[in-house]
């Protein structure tokens, strides 16, 4: 059987990843490095800061992944792991606008007989996004968007 080769829709946040990790780093690293010379309260401001950075880490790195081939859409998420939708399952595909420069795509599909959504935002335009729709109506010529 040939596989096919997976499109990614879904950003890494690779450059966000980092950036917080190294900030909880530089936070944790500063509070050990004067914890002789620093009062209460700038110990808690820093285990705070470093408590919601780690929340956004925690948020980023569980952020599901979605990507298509020829014939599926995939959606791989820490809870429930790889899940295959076919692209004729897809309903709708729809664009919101999130702010300048950029959109929320919702893509709402039938999984189980029961009708799901997710959503993903990109950069308006997209290529991956325009060439996903393309893909969708290909196997799915009733798709709204």
């Amino acid at each position: 059987m040939e596989t096919q080769q997976r499109t990614r829709l879904s950003s890494s946040f690779i450059v966000l990843k980092l950036f917080f990790i190294a900030v909880v780093i530089a936070f944790l690293l500063a509070m050990y490095s004067h914890r002789d010379s620093v009062d209460n309260k700038t110990i808690i401001a820093f285990a705070i800061l470093s408590a919601v950075f780690g929340a956004f880490i925690i948020y980023l790195f569980t952020r599901p992944v979605i990507s298509y081939d020829a014939h599926d859409l995939f959606i791989k998420s820490i809870g429930s792991g790889e899940v295959a939708i076919p692209l004729k399952d897809i309903k709708s595909v729809t664009r919101g606008y999130a702010y300048k420069g950029s959109s929320t795509y919702t893509i709402k599909y039938t999984a189980n007989r029961v009708q799901r959504s997710i959503k993903l935002s990109k950069n308006y335009p997209s290529k991956t996004m325009s060439a996903f729709i393309a893909c969708v109506k290909q196997n799915n010529s009733s798709l709204q968007t």
